[in-house]
């Protein structure tokens, strides 16, 4: 029976909390097996331009390397905790649905956004519908979901997309 697990890496007791992973297995084993596969897949991808620990940003240059590059992002992409579990991850019971698809929709309708905000601005609003649910309506304002996008500088001040929701800084 598959359950969730929270890991961090780090000493956890000194403060020192290099990232946090909730993962999906049916065993001890293969939750960590996920976690330390999720650990190379950052560390292949990701020099440090951004800060990804305590579970506060879910690196999506890394994992969906493709999707961000067929969505047309240039910059590394990143989104909250909170957006990745509410609006990415598929929620339990949910058919028809996957994480990539789900994925794509999130970055997809940001691109729109971009291609359609005036020049200049670091900090765009847009909203695209999700299903989160196994009902069996048409997808109404109920399921219409508002996202802020900001651009800002990374660790090393190249430029970093992160995607949030309307409330988080």
């Amino acid at each position: 029976m598959e359950r969730e697990y929270r890991i961090s890496t780090g000493d956890v007791e000194h403060g020192d909390v290099g990232f946090c992973f909730s993962v999906i297995a049916d065993s001890d084993e293969n939750a960590i097996e996920k976690v330390r596969q999720a650990i190379e897949k950052l560390h292949g991808t990701n020099d440090g331009g951004i800060d990804i620990e305590d579970g506060v940003l879910a690196d999506l240059s890394a994992l969906f390397p493709d999707l961000v590059r067929d969505a047309g992002f240039k910059y590394h992409v990143a989104c909250t905790d909170t957006v990745f579990h509410q609006y990415i991850e598929v929620p339990d019971g949910v058919t028809h649905q996957d994480i990539k698809g789900r994925a794509w929709d999130v970055l997809w309708m940001l691109r729109c956004a971009i291609k359609t905000a005036p020049r200049g601005r670091d900090t765009i609003l847009y909203k695209l519908y999700v299903r989160n649910h196994n009902h069996d309506r048409e997808l109404d304002r109920r399921d219409l979901v508002t996202l802020k996008s900001v651009c800002g500088p990374g660790d090393d001040a190249e430029p970093v997309i992160t995607i949030m929701l309307p409330e988080e800084d």
